[in-house]
């Protein structure tokens, strides 16, 4: 049973004769017959003969085939850094000598989404010592691989061009070999891929179809055929004539053709067939090319069927890449993991979304989100924005009054000492004498400061106050009061406050009255 269907697949894409989708009918016909598919057709009726098919694919394997690849390897922390001494890095710079990377992954996928299949081959070094390293990587026409299979399972890929053929073994425990294929799924086959393509299959033969009748049209002046009648009866060979003319004038190459139909008596002329307007060609075209859009992923705005304002191009775009490319980038990177390293390696390929302008302003709000997210650790930020963490030094909280980490915050002493040293500064005091007070404690050698040593500039005469000494006059002789152990001007208040007397004034000049 699994023979029977390789064999109908096979033969199904290595027919060459048939087109994609063919309709064959005529004015009258209410039938319509659908010739089997094939690869040929596929690429002949979708990229070389469709233009909005061509766009399809062409848009997706191009903007596929623009993002970088890297090696990578796994770190302890969780996290990745790029390798750069892997030997896949030469196959990533230059995977053989007539192609570069970015051609070869334009050529994979665009033989993935045209016909749902596609192959990659790796060149290993053979001898020496660096004997099974990947040296070279090739992609493949679909339609030259078959299968060999024996009991249900693949022993070998068979790719055949002119008659050479070429075989590559499967490992029967592990699966691998040096040909990758790639597939998309297919509800019917296991073995090979259903192309988007298939499902676009009518819209895009009706299309072709109808640009061919257009153009037949323009052939004959634009006009709809005519009808040339002589009036009178129709013998038995008249109506076979017509009948004849009828089968052999149906299709778009006929579009516009006269008809000559003979009669008895007279002669008459009338126009047959439907103008480009009674057929609303130019609405049913946007249609089709809206499904054939729909049927590749990609949007109509990127593909000029519609117009659209700048910001519904880039909407469209953003949505291109997030739902159609991302997701062949992520199948590609999984089966190519799968195939290049084993299953123990810490090391895989991946691709790189950094520089991909459709992103650059999600990345921005992602950004600022993260930045906004005061709940969230800074490992927790940069893997939010797409960036590795930075280990244990990365888990910790920033607040937002200080930006330090939450395990840092002042206590609500400290928050006091704080607040002490901001006044004793203002205050006049030095940064060391700050210091020096809030070494021990604090709150005591505060409480013994706050009480200043004074001495008049004129007498000499000394006392202690809870104001500043520039403040005060003295009170034995009126004079300006300074500090005892820092003299100068000093700085204060306008206000004297409180007064202390701590030294007793000499019995020859006693406190005058008024300050007694």
């Amino acid at each position: 049973m699994l023979g029977f269907i390789t064999k109908r697949w096979m033969k199904i894409f290595k027919r060459k004769e048939s087109r994609t989708i063919g309709i064959v009918s005529t004015p009258d016909s209410s039938k319509v017959v659908w010739p089997e598919r094939g690869y040929d057709n596929f690429a002949r009726e979708t990229y070389l003969k469709n233009v909005t098919a061509f766009r399809a694919i062409d848009e997706v394997s191009k903007s596929g085939a623009s993002v970088p690849w890297k090696i990578f390897d796994h770190t302890d922390d969780g996290g990745r850094e790029e390798v750069l001494e892997d030997p896949l890095n030469l196959v990533l710079k230059r995977p053989n000598p007539d192609e570069s990377f970015a051609f070869v992954v334009l050529k994979t996928l665009a033989y993935l989404v045209m016909s749902g299949n596609s192959f990659l081959e790796r060149v290993r070094l053979e001898t020496g010592p660096n004997k099974g390293q990947m040296r070279e990587l090739h992609s493949h026409r679909p339609d030259r691989f078959k299968f060999e299979i024996a009991d249900g399972r693949l022993i070998q890929y068979v790719h055949t061009v002119g008659g050479e053929k070429t075989r590559w073994d499967v490992d029967p425990i592990t699966h691998q070999a040096d040909i990758l294929q790639l597939k998309a799924f297919h509800p019917l086959s296991d073995w090979w891929g259903a192309a988007p393509t298939e499902s676009a299959a009518r819209e895009i033969d009706t299309g072709n179809a109808a640009t061919e009748w257009n153009k037949s049209l323009l052939d004959n002046q634009g006009r709809p055929g005519m009808v040339f009648t002589l009036v009178g009866a129709l013998g038995e060979q008249q109506f076979d004539e017509l009948e004849r003319q009828l089968a052999q004038r149906s299709g778009p190459a006929y579009a516009g053709k006269d008809l000559i139909i003979t009669g008895e008596r007279g002669t008459g002329v009338q126009p047959y067939g439907w103008s480009p307007t009674e057929m609303d060609f130019k609405e049913s075209d946007i249609r089709l090319m809206r499904k054939i859009a729909m049927a590749y992923g990609v949007p109509p705005e990127l593909l000029g069927i519609e117009s659209a304002t700048f910001n519904n191009r880039k909407e469209a775009r953003l949505f291109f890449w997030e739902n159609t490319v991302v997701w062949w980038l992520n199948y590609l990177r999984g089966e190519l993991n799968n195939w290049l390293f084993p299953s123990d390696s810490s090391r895989f390929i991946d691709y790189v979304l950094d520089d991909v302008p459709a992103f650059a302003e999600k990345k921005e709000m992602l950004w600022k989100r993260a930045e906004e997210a005061t709940f969230a650790s800074i490992n927790e930020k940069r893997e939010m924005a797409g960036l590795d963490n930075w280990g244990p030094s990365g888990d910790v909280i920033l607040i937002d009054a200080s930006k330090i980490p939450l395990d840092m915050e002042p206590s609500e002493e400290e928050g006091e000492e704080e607040e002490t040293r901001k006044r004793l500064l203002a205050e006049g005091y030095t940064e060391d004498e700050v210091e020096e007070m809030l070494e021990g404690d604090y709150e005591d050698e505060l409480e013994e400061k706050a009480k200043y040593n004074c001495s008049c500039i004129k007498c000499g005469y000394k006392m202690t106050s809870n104001k500043h000494c520039n403040t005060l006059t003295c009170p034995r002789c009126g004079g300006k009061m300074r500090r005892a152990e820092r003299p100068g001007p000093g700085k204060g208040e306008d206000d004297l406050g409180e007064i202390v007397f701590d030294l007793e004034p000499p019995e020859d000049k006693p406190y005058p009255n008024e300050h007694a």
